[in-house]
């Protein structure tokens, strides 16, 4: 199917999004995770586990209001290039 990148939503960020994002991860996805499409059980959890996916995982957090899919489709195949 020749997928480079994932689009990663969900309730628990801190906790199921947090081991989906960093299994992708693990395989070589480059992820995209918009801040406002996930949550957590406080607002202290779902900051950390933003940052987490970011300063950890490279993660795109951009709010999905202002998601250009052109650039994610860019950001994949430079991503997909410096893995492979």
């Amino acid at each position: 199917m020749d997928v480079r990148s994932l689009l990663i939503t969900g309730i628990a960020g801190n906790m199921c999004v947090q081991f989906t994002a960093s299994d992708a991860y693990m395989r070589g996805f480059a992820l995209n995770i918009p801040e406002d499409t996930t949550a957590s059980s406080t607002v202290d959890q779902h900051e950390r586990s933003i940052d987490m996916f970011k300063d950890v995982l490279g993660a795109d957090t951009t709010a999905s209001d202002q998601l250009n899919f052109i650039h994610l489709l860019k950001r994949a195949d430079e991503h997909y290039a410096k893995t492979n």
